[in-house]
């Protein structure tokens, strides 16, 4: 499903590039999904960053079961200048968020 979107996306920002952005959908909690995803939205269709929603099958971002912050995804996303946008994160999750962001 995330392929899905992310490539009916990525096809919409081609038609109107001035219009729309384009922040990658990611199969989480299934964390080697989501990394297979965001390498193809970021590196194949161009995507700018990633969106990281606040509940993924009943798991919460900041769940310690979802390296996302502190592992795999935001220092993915970062190292490229991309976007790691994050909706309606935990406090712990925050708290993650802000202190990598202090340590770049």
């Amino acid at each position: 499903m995330a392929r899905r979107v992310n490539e009916y996306t990525a096809d919409l920002v081609a038609k109107q590039p001035a219009r729309f952005g384009n922040l990658a959908t990611l199969p989480l909690p299934d964390v080697d999904g989501a990394l297979s995803e965001l390498e193809y939205a970021l590196d194949a269709l161009g995507a700018d960053g990633a969106i990281l929603l606040g509940n993924n099958g009943e798991k919460y971002l900041g769940d310690v079961t979802i390296p996302v912050c502190g592992g795999f995804l935001c220092p993915s996303v970062n190292a490229g200048g991309k976007v790691a946008y994050g909706y309606r994160l935990n406090k712990h999750c925050r708290r993650i968020w802000r202190r990598n962001r202090q340590r770049q």
